[in-house]
């Protein structure tokens, strides 16, 4: 009898049967390898309990205090006392209260501490378990675009370890990560409702939106809303010009603005107060002496809001850094460890950056061999895929943004004509973007080499590739036989005497010529020899990249053999850059952090109420980590003070004393004694200056006198009054003010993050001020009836007292918080019962199969 020749589906099962692994399990085994390889690079964090420390990490740590204090004192977060005299901490971002309301919230929080329960390092694992996220997402979304489930893992892990993601995970950008790892869930969501509604779909385009309005940062919120602007732009013009319907992408646009409303609705507790609080901060107001400059000449235009255009753009990505794409230590690299004879043979870590930003931690790496495959798959497919030309035009538009002031064609077009574009800064943040659509375009490729395999490719192609191989490698051996002529073109192009001049000073201070001379040699080749290493490895991967492709289209390499030759030289080319950007340090280090150095609990045994500067080597240090340690400093860091303190800081000085003293600035920690700030009181790691001229938190005064800020500041700049006698308002008093008698007081009896109450006897109508910074949230209350708080010397507060004795009570109160509260409740309600809505068929089907499997 004949044998029955097998039909297709039988020959994909013996096909299936034959494999180690089920077809089916392919996906989960892929995603598993992506989880295996993060615990694998991360194995010193994930599991033998190191940790990172940055300035970020530890600016983040420095709000422990602040947040154990809410605890206590029983009140959302929304004040911060511990810098600048006091500002917003919510509205600002800094830092904010626990949100019981947000029922979304609350159900990740209950899952992310039972995975953490299980992990030994959260502040690390954290990161990871969104990277992790980034990685699914990516493949989901590859998937979906036709490409094979090998091809989608090389996106996804090319997309996950791109150096620019992990360079965040290691300086504590957590919030940026989190945000770009929900990137590909919205447009997978986004294209799933243009293909036909179901609610289930709606529900989780709002959750996924949800997660990124949760990170709270607005600017990456920009960048993620602009690419999705985007998106819809190019399918909108694409089914234009092929006559298709449009009722998908309208039914998907609008759901998409309807979850936006929604999940603007659910964090309506943060968007008011922080909306309110953009009109007094120097993002949404500009500097004192601008309007002034403005007011003084006509014909020049007042800028209404925004950032300084310099201060914006200090990080801006310059046009030729699009070579760290393909060679990462082309402009120097940034942070690497050095053991030379500079330093006696010890290791020592340099940063060896040289362009035009202040400093990177790392280049901006995206993959030379994803690279290579993302151009292949723009050649090869932009003129037929819809999905390409967006990520492509995606790419263009990043990085002309990312240019900043280094080539402004499109930068200041956004800047001055976009709504609120003008107050974000660091220009080179909206690169991960590229980051994102560069991974997905190597996908695009790959499948095209694959495609071209299957169905035979032309000997056109076939010598392309052979051609590129061959001078790949040419180069490479140009490179290893002159490396003499190749390092005079680097020096000539790049690496000239004032790179290298710069980065001498970045890492040992400014020199003198005889020491510039004998640093400069050694500086220069260490940075050379790290270049001259990576050209010529990115050459070998080209070489090998190009090769293989040429091998597997000659059908010489099997499907099988080239699939792990490309995975390999993916993973080599991340991983060999990505871990040059770990630098761990032990738990410890964090811990000795938290605990008080020396000169802190010298200051701490004072228990009065006063405030604290910190200087190094005469400049005030933008840090926090003060209020880690409960001291409240006048100076600090954050990226959207307020803009009169601000003003302070400019005109007046903050070193100034006569400022120090209104400030209430009792003691001044500096490497060097300046008896200008004091007398030495304390000399240990660092020095304590007592500032004996100092004022009171609070006190009466006089007199006021009435002038415009910029005469304000001017007085205060030069000394020209006497705090205790008089102080400036902008607006006279319907009430007569009366000078206090020896038998005034004022006293405070509780200061708390959100409440200050004191006892005062007033004379007369006796003018109160206080050094802490006006903002209108705050109320005072005399003897329980409100008086107004007046803006006093432009930056601080004063209240008028009637006679007799009183309990003066200032409590911060945001309505807008508190509406928002119940708003965001009564969406968070909504939502639940719509996904309950949404998965109840399924479930009901899932009951019904079970009851009839039994």
């Amino acid at each position: 009898m004949a044998e029955k020749k097998k039909t297709g589906k039988q020959k994909d099962k013996i096909a299936s049967s034959n494999e180690l692994i089920p077809e089916r399990y392919h996906s989960v085994v892929y995603i598993l390898l992506i989880v295996f390889a993060f615990l694998l690079f991360f194995n010193e964090a994930l599991l033998k309990g190191k940790v990172f420390v940055s300035g970020d990490v530890i600016a983040y740590k420095s709000w422990t205090a602040l947040i154990e204090d809410a605890k206590v004192q029983g009140v959302p977060l929304l004040w911060n006392p511990y810098i600048f005299c006091g500002m917003p901490a919510y509205a600002s971002l800094t830092v904010g209260p626990e949100r019981p309301f947000d029922l979304l919230g609350v159900t990740r929080d209950f899952i992310l501490n039972l995975i953490f329960k299980i992990i030994p390092n959260r502040d690390v694992f954290e990161y990871v378990v969104y990277l992790i996220l980034m990685s699914i997402g990516a493949y989901i979304l590859s998937r979906r675009k036709g490409m094979e489930k090998f091809i989608s893992f090389v996106v996804a892990f090319s997309m996950s370890f791109s150096t620019f993601f992990i360079v965040w995970v290691t300086v504590g950008h957590f919030t940026k990560i989190v945000t770009m790892s929900i990137l590909p869930y919205v447009l997978l969501l986004i294209d799933e409702l243009m293909q036909r509604f179901r609610l289930i779909y709606f529900v989780l385009l709002i959750i996924a939106l949800w997660f990124i309005s949760a990170a709270s940062h607005i600017q990456m919120m920009f960048y993620v809303y602009l690419a999705v602007a985007l998106y819809y732009l190019v399918y909108f013009i694409h089914k234009i010009y092929h006559k298709e319907n449009l009722i998908g992408l309208i039914r998907s646009g609008l759901l998409f603005s309807l979850a936006t409303l929604l999940v603007f609705g659910i964090f309506l507790d943060k968007y008011l107060p922080v909306w309110e609080y953009s009109h007094y901060s120097i993002r949404g107001q500009p500097p004192l002496i601008e309007k002034v400059t403005a007011q003084s000449n006509e014909n020049q235009k007042q800028k209404t809001s925004g950032l300084d255009y310099d201060y914006a753009t200090q990080w801006s990505f310059s046009p030729g850094e699009i070579l760290t794409f393909f060679v990462p230590s082309i402009y120097g690299f940034g942070w690497r460890n050095y053991n030379g004879v500079l330093t006696g043979g010890e290791t020592v870590r340099i940063n060896t950056y040289f362009g035009p930003m202040p400093f990177t931690d790392a280049p901006n790496y995206l993959g030379a061999v994803i690279l290579l495959l993302a151009i292949i798959g723009i050649f090869l497919n932009f003129k037929e895929n819809v999905f390409v030309k967006f990520l492509t035009l995606l790419i263009i538009l990043s990085l002309f943004i990312s240019f900043g002031k280094e080539f402004p064609l499109v930068y200041d077009i956004f800047f001055n004509y976009v709504p609120y574009f003008n107050r974000f800064r660091v220009p080179s943040m909206i690169l991960s973007l590229v980051m994102f659509a560069v991974p997905l375009l190597a996908g695009f490729g790959l499948s095209s080499i694959v495609k071209f395999y299957r169905t035979g490719a032309s000997e056109k192609i076939k010598n392309t590739f052979r051609n590129l191989a061959i001078a790949s490698g040419l180069l490479l051996v140009i490179t290893i036989i002159f490396p003499g002529f190749v390092s005079e073109i680097y020096r000539s192009i790049f690496a000239d005497n004032q790179a290298i001049a710069l980065v001498v000073r970045n890492n040992f201070g400014f020199v003198n010529q005889e020491i510039f001379n004998r640093v400069y040699p050694h500086i220069y080749q260490f940075i050379f020899d790290n270049f001259l290493k990576d050209l010529r490895i990115f050459l070998l991967l080209a070489l090998v990249l190009f090769g293989a492709v040429y091998l597997y289209h000659s059908k010489i390499l099997k499907q099988n053999i080239f699939n792990l030759a490309i995975a390999l030289l993916v993973i080599f080319d991340l991983w060999r850059v990505d871990s040059l950007t770990l630098h761990y340090s032990d738990k410890e280090e964090i811990q000795s952090i938290l605990n008080p150095p020396d000169y802190v609990q010298y200051i701490k045994q004072d228990t009065t109420l006063y405030r604290v500067l910190e200087l190094s080597s005469g400049q005030p240090v933008m840090s926090n980590h003060l209020a880690i340690y409960r001291l409240q400093n006048v100076y600090g860091y954050q990226g959207a003070k307020m803009r009169a303190y601000q003003d302070l800081i400019e005109i007046a000085g903050i070193t100034n004393p006569f400022v120090l003293n209104i400030l209430n600035a009792k003691y001044v920690i500096t490497d060097n004694v300046d008896s200008t700030f004091g007398n030495l009181v304390f000399n240990g790691t660092k020095k304590v200056l007592f500032n004996k001229s100092y004022l009171p938190r609070a006190f009466f005064v006089n007199r006021y006198e009435v002038a415009q800020p910029i005469q304000i500041l001017n007085k205060m700049k030069n000394a020209e009054f006497n705090p205790i006698d008089v102080l400036f308002l902008e607006d006279t008093l319907k009430v007569k003010i009366d000078p206090p008698t020896q038998d005034a007081f004022v006293k405070i009896l509780e200061y708390q993050i959100q409440k200050v109450k004191m006892k005062a006897k007033a004379t007369g109508n006796n003018l109160l001020f206080m050094s802490d910074t006006w903002y209108p949230k705050w109320k005072c209350f005399i003897d329980g009836k409100e008086v107004p708080i007046l803006k006093a010397n432009y930056v601080f507060r004063a209240v008028v007292v009637p006679e007799g004795e009183h309990e003066i009570l200032f409590v911060y109160k945001d309505d807008k918080f508190e509406l928002g509260s119940r708003v965001s409740l009564g969406i968070n309600i909504l939502v639940l019962i719509l996904l309950i809505v949404s998965i109840a068929p399924d479930v009901k089907k899932m009951i019904e199969k079970s009851k009839n499997s039994k």
